[in-house]
Protein backbone atom coordinates (compact mmCIF):
# COMPACT_ATOMS: atom_id res chain seq x y z
CA UNK A 1 0.00 0.00 0.00
CA UNK A 2 1.63 3.38 -1.02
CA UNK A 3 2.03 5.80 1.52
CA UNK A 4 -0.50 8.18 0.64
CA UNK A 5 -3.09 5.58 0.56
CA UNK A 6 -1.85 4.39 4.39
CA UNK A 7 -2.51 8.30 5.32
CA UNK A 8 -5.81 8.19 3.50
CA UNK A 9 -6.81 5.06 5.51
CA UNK A 10 -5.29 6.50 8.69
CA UNK A 11 -7.18 10.05 8.59
CA UNK A 12 -10.82 8.40 7.55
CA UNK A 13 -9.95 6.17 10.87
CA UNK A 14 -9.30 9.06 13.55
CA UNK A 15 -11.76 11.44 12.32
CA UNK A 16 -14.25 8.57 12.20
CA UNK A 17 -16.17 8.84 8.78
CA UNK A 18 -16.43 5.52 8.16
CA UNK A 19 -19.23 2.69 7.32
CA UNK A 20 -18.14 -0.28 8.68
CA UNK A 21 -19.97 -4.25 7.55
CA UNK A 22 -19.19 -7.09 9.51
CA UNK A 23 -19.76 -10.65 7.96
CA UNK A 24 -19.85 -13.44 9.91
CA UNK A 25 -18.81 -16.53 7.88
CA UNK A 26 -18.81 -20.10 8.57
CA UNK A 27 -15.52 -21.69 6.60
CA UNK A 28 -15.63 -25.00 5.48
CA UNK A 29 -13.23 -27.48 7.05
CA UNK A 30 -10.12 -27.49 5.69
CA UNK A 31 -10.51 -24.11 3.86
CA UNK A 32 -9.36 -21.72 6.14
CA UNK A 33 -5.21 -21.56 4.86
CA UNK A 34 -6.39 -21.56 1.31
CA UNK A 35 -9.00 -18.93 2.45
CA UNK A 36 -6.75 -16.35 3.58
CA UNK A 37 -4.35 -16.52 0.51
CA UNK A 38 -7.53 -15.73 -1.38
CA UNK A 39 -8.49 -13.27 0.98
CA UNK A 40 -5.19 -11.48 0.12
CA UNK A 41 -5.97 -11.79 -3.39
CA UNK A 42 -9.51 -10.32 -3.14
CA UNK A 43 -8.32 -7.08 -0.96
CA UNK A 44 -5.73 -5.79 -3.95
CA UNK A 45 -8.44 -6.21 -6.66
CA UNK A 46 -11.16 -4.42 -4.16
CA UNK A 47 -8.77 -1.71 -2.29
CA UNK A 48 -9.05 -0.15 -6.48
CA UNK A 49 -12.54 0.65 -5.65
CA UNK A 50 -13.83 4.13 -4.73
CA UNK A 51 -14.21 4.91 -0.80
CA UNK A 52 -12.27 1.56 0.21
CA UNK A 53 -10.42 2.45 3.32
CA UNK A 54 -9.65 -1.21 4.13
CA UNK A 55 -10.49 -4.71 4.56
CA UNK A 56 -9.87 -7.39 7.10
CA UNK A 57 -10.14 -10.91 8.05
CA UNK A 58 -10.74 -11.79 11.60
CA UNK A 59 -10.70 -14.94 13.66
CA UNK A 60 -11.55 -15.34 17.55
CA UNK A 61 -8.91 -16.34 19.84
CA UNK A 62 -10.18 -19.88 20.39
CA UNK A 63 -10.05 -20.06 16.52
CA UNK A 64 -13.99 -21.18 16.24
CA UNK A 65 -15.40 -17.97 14.25
CA UNK A 66 -14.58 -15.90 11.39
CA UNK A 67 -15.44 -12.28 10.72
CA UNK A 68 -14.88 -10.11 7.54
CA UNK A 69 -14.67 -6.13 8.63
CA UNK A 70 -14.88 -4.12 5.70
CA UNK A 71 -14.29 -0.30 6.19
CA UNK A 72 -15.76 2.25 3.47
CA UNK A 73 -15.74 6.07 3.38
CA UNK A 74 -19.24 5.79 2.75
CA UNK A 75 -22.49 3.77 2.82
CA UNK A 76 -23.37 4.85 -0.53
CA UNK A 77 -19.52 3.61 -1.50
CA UNK A 78 -19.65 -0.13 -0.15
CA UNK A 79 -23.14 -0.08 -2.03
CA UNK A 80 -21.94 0.86 -5.24
CA UNK A 81 -18.86 -1.33 -4.76
CA UNK A 82 -21.65 -4.46 -4.38
CA UNK A 83 -22.72 -3.63 -7.71
CA UNK A 84 -19.44 -4.14 -9.89
CA UNK A 85 -18.84 -7.33 -11.75
CA UNK A 86 -14.97 -7.51 -9.81
CA UNK A 87 -17.38 -7.71 -6.47
CA UNK A 88 -19.62 -10.28 -7.99
CA UNK A 89 -16.76 -12.39 -9.34
CA UNK A 90 -15.36 -12.47 -5.98
CA UNK A 91 -18.71 -12.88 -3.87
CA UNK A 92 -18.80 -16.07 -5.99
CA UNK A 93 -15.71 -17.01 -5.25
CA UNK A 94 -15.80 -16.37 -1.60
CA UNK A 95 -19.06 -18.73 -1.43
CA UNK A 96 -16.93 -21.83 -2.50
CA UNK A 97 -15.20 -21.68 0.51
CA UNK A 98 -18.07 -21.29 3.08
CA UNK A 99 -19.71 -23.57 4.51
CA UNK A 100 -23.01 -21.26 4.40
CA UNK A 101 -23.44 -17.42 2.78
CA UNK A 102 -22.35 -14.90 5.41
CA UNK A 103 -24.29 -13.43 7.71
CA UNK A 104 -23.39 -9.56 7.27
CA UNK A 105 -24.20 -6.29 9.76
CA UNK A 106 -23.28 -2.75 9.09
CA UNK A 107 -22.59 0.43 11.13
CA UNK A 108 -22.23 4.03 10.19
CA UNK A 109 -19.77 5.60 12.54
CA UNK A 110 -20.88 8.40 15.07
CA UNK A 111 -17.42 9.24 16.76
Amino acid sequence: MALADQLVEKRALLEGMVFVAIADIELKKGKEEEFKKWFLQSNRVLARQDGFIARKLLKSPNGSQHRIMVIMESKEAFAKMHTTSEHAKLHTEALAFMARPPKISAYDSVS
